[in-house]
């Protein structure tokens, strides 16, 4: 979920609950990119940080980051800053 409201873009990925319909938990995710794309995996999720489709409609990566998916299971995704 990208929330643009504050100062900066961030970026949430929250885990619902299907039958419970509810959040269960959010990490925040290690960017303040504009758009991003996330490709899950089994050991790692990559992480695609792009421009706005303003600047240019193609949104070519500005840079690619391998995020541990245990990391995202436990909630602690670390900054790559």
């Amino acid at each position: 979920m990208r929330d643009a409201t504050g100062d900066a873009v961030v970026w949430d990925l929250h885990r619902i609950d299907p039958e419970q319909d509810a959040i269960v938990r959010k990490v925040r995710l290690p960017t303040n990119a504009p758009h991003v794309g996330l490709l899950p995996g089994r050991r790692h999720w990559l992480l695609q940080e792009a421009t706005s489709g303003m600047v240019d409609p193609l949104r070519p990566p500005i840079r690619l980051l391998l995020i541990d998916a245990e990391a995202i299971r436990a909630g602690e995704v670390p900054s790559c800053d």
